[in-house]
């Protein structure tokens, strides 16, 4: 998957799914063993039960096999949106490094992940804008 070009996270999680699968008893040259080992997993959601799919998929595309995947479908959600007071409270009730943190990302709107990559250089006093170089997965540095 690395020589595909995939993220060092993407190959981990996956590798993570695998042995997850193998210990719960699945074979990983046995396709219907995967498939019954993904459909007794009650404690998994759909987009879970999706993820061991693609997964799996990926180590029988290195091995050169392929195989008849069962079809799972997440569930769209709506998400919990705070209102600005709830936020306010959290912020206020945070420590002061994390509250920090929390106002940051409130105030620009960036992802958690692309304040954690910011450096000191990012950060333009004069004009009061900060620069995301290091978006996140999906999302547009612009």
């Amino acid at each position: 998957m690395k020589k595909q070009g995939y993220a060092e996270s993407t190959i981990k999680t996956r590798t993570k799914i695998l042995k997850q699968l193998v210990k719960r008893g699945a074979i990983l040259d046995d396709p219907e063993s995967i498939k019954k080992i993904i459909a007794e997993q009650t404690t998994w959601n759909e987009g879970t039960k999706s993820f061991a799919v693609v997964a799996y998929s990926s180590y029988l595309n290195k091995e050169g096999k392929i195989w008849t995947p069962p079809r799972y479908r997440r569930k769209e959600k709506i998400p919990f949106i705070p209102t600005e007071k709830e936020l306010d409270q959290l912020i206020s009730s945070s420590g002061k490094k994390l509250s920090i943190y929390l106002q940051c990302c409130k105030e620009t709107g960036s992802d958690p992940g692309e304040l954690l990559h910011m450096e000191w250089i990012d950060v333009n006093k004069e004009n009061s804008t900060v620069t995301i170089n290091y978006p996140v997965k999906g999302h547009n540095p612009e």
